[in-house]
């Protein structure tokens, strides 16, 4: 069953990340993206077949260029999940296209998925998802990353917001890779003040394929010559 709580994402605007990423990058320190105080973002609804089933009271926050960012999460029962999806801001269409991926704790990427730009995914609950190319079950009691991958600064994703699990996850904490990788990569990074990163998540559920630009004319061509004969068969 879902549970509500406070799933913080920083309690300050900006932040700054030491350790392993200080001594990676030769001692340059890295800024983490600044939250906008508004508008709140928040899920339109609730969906009961997600990880994250819903959020309230979110900042928007902007994603540094080539880094995969998520959190880590256990599961109270086996689990069996069938597509992965990334938030999109105001519902209407992401900037880019994004990699979702799910990994465990020996860094295993155990399913991913590609989602294109625009309203090509299948918007769900304020996320656009894809679906697996095989059902993924997850163990009780185990621990898994997930992550998405912003190649640039166009998509942004949630953070201080109130959370609703779903499907009896536990949210743990944020975790971001560095700014480096051109692909997907493993979020090795853990940060010093945050639960987690509300852009990327995962569903039980499968969703429609996107119907194809040639598929759908074809169909609108289709239906209208079925009215036109509809129509000549009464008349005639």
């Amino acid at each position: 069953m879902a549970t509500a709580r406070q799933f913080t994402l920083g309690k300050r605007s900006t932040a700054w990340i030491f350790g392993l990423g200080v001594a990676a990058l030769g001692g340059v320190l890295i800024q983490a993206p600044a939250a906008h105080a508004a508008p709140p973002l928040s899920t339109p609804g609730s969906d009961p077949t997600a990880g994250i089933a819903s959020f309230t009271s979110g900042l928007k926050n902007a994603s540094l260029s080539n880094t995969t960012y998520g959190y880590s999460f256990t599961t109270a029962s086996a689990l069996t999940i069938r597509s992965l999806g990334i938030f999109d801001v105001g519902f209407d269409g992401l900037s880019e296209g994004h990699q979702v991926g799910i990994w465990d704790l020996s860094q295993t990427l155990l399913g991913s998925v590609s989602i294109g730009p625009g309203t090509s995914a299948t918007l769900v609950n304020g996320f656009r998802y894809a679906n697996l190319s095989s059902p993924l079950t997850l163990t009780a009691g185990t621990t898994y990353r997930i992550g998405a991958f912003y190649a640039g600064l166009g998509d942004e994703f949630a953070q201080d917001a109130t959370a609703l699990e779903g499907n009896g996850i536990t949210l743990l904490t944020s975790h971001y890779s560095l700014p480096s990788s051109p692909n997907l990569s493993y979020p090795n990074f853990q940060t010093n003040f945050a639960d987690g990163y509300l852009g990327p998540n995962f569903s039980t559920q499968s969703v429609p394929a996107p119907l194809p630009v040639f598929g759908a004319a074809t169909a609108f061509g289709f239906s209208r010559r079925l009215r036109k004969r509809i129509r000549r068969s009464s008349l005639g």
